[in-house]
């Protein structure tokens, strides 16, 4: 186990230096076919996963190096993103990763906080239509002394997908690139930015050559605040965390953190059950077959993930 000073914490917002020297330099041998959601290659490394509910808002500042900022489907008509990063614009869902295609427009009529952690949820004025997807997110629950570093429990090790920047100049809400990175570990009750309920998934920069090296090694940079971080879990992506951070320490190493999702999970179905916009009633067959097919859905992954609006 390590622990970790709370200074070694670094905020993406005071991170922009290490992304002035090189725009690839967060994902080691990056390529927009294999990485760059939008250039609509088959050598993307999530080609075949329905990315449709990572959102983006327009960037309306106009500042250079300035980027649209992110918010996750997690049912639907509710959104998740990072407190310091949230949206406050209309939100874009795109279908595919076709760039020319017309994407899915919200807005967020309400919105809080989660606890005091660095998680936002957002309802949205309208359900999403079933061309964009919502995402089951981790349930499993993750503790440890505070300022240690232990296992993430179900989820050490795993191959993640971490969801960045890419820098488009000419639509920033198409702006949305994805690299790997082993779960290192867990880290309980982090504070930053005057937050101290971030318990906190780590990912380790590890150099080229290293046991723990996967390709397309990533870490956070400027802007990447607010992006959702995935795991594959039974053949489809289940959401992990909310990015927050990156750490730079001589004893701790180098890296990033997500906000854990799976510790508030309970605050957040309880945050879209009381906002569930109605649908349609199906018929009283169909209902029976969706109820029986959900309870055996939740049986299976309620240790581990959840998937909200399971019988919509």
């Amino acid at each position: 186990m390590k622990s970790v000073s709370q200074s070694a914490i670094l905020l993406f917002l005071a991170f922009a230096v290490f992304q002035l020297e090189n725009l690839d330099a967060s994902i080691v041998g990056y390529t927009n076919e294999t990485n760059n959601r939008f250039t609509n290659s088959a050598s993307l490394i999530l080609n075949g996963f329905d990315l449709s509910g990572v959102g983006k808002e327009p960037d309306v500042t106009g500042l250079p190096g300035e980027s649209s900022r992110w918010a996750t489907a997690i049912s639907r008509n509710v959104v998740i993103a990072a407190f310091h990063a949230m949206p406050d614009g209309p939100l874009h869902f795109h279908p595919d990763n076709d760039p020319t295609s017309t994407p899915v427009v919200r807005n967020v009529v309400s919105s809080q906080r989660v606890g005091a952690t660095d998680l936002w949820i957002g309802v949205l004025d309208s359900n999403l239509p079933d061309t964009i997807t919502h995402y089951a997110y981790a349930t499993e629950n993750l503790t440890g002394p505070d300022g240690v570093e232990v296992s993430a429990g179900s989820f050490q090790g795993l191959n993640a997908y971490l969801f960045s920047q890419s820098r488009r100049a000419d639509d920033p809400q198409q702006d949305q690139r994805v690299g790997r990175n082993k779960v290192r570990g867990f880290l309980d009750n982090v504070n930053f930015i005057g937050q101290t309920d971030n318990d906190s998934i780590l990912f380790e920069f590890d150099p080229s050559g290293s046991a723990d090296f996967v390709d397309f090694e990533t870490r956070f940079i400027s802007e990447d605040s607010g992006g959702p971080t995935f795991v594959e879990m039974g053949g489809e992506l289940v959401l992990l965390g909310i990015n927050a951070f990156n750490f730079d320490d001589p004893d701790f190493g180098n890296g990033s953190g997500i906000t854990y999702v799976g510790n508030q999970a309970t605050s957040i179905q309880q945050f879209i059950s009381d906002n569930r916009i109605a649908t349609p009633e199906p018929n009283t067959l169909s209902m029976l077959i969706l109820s029986l097919f959900g309870l055996t859905s939740m049986r299976r992954k309620r240790a581990t993930f959840f998937r909200s609006d399971a019988l919509i």
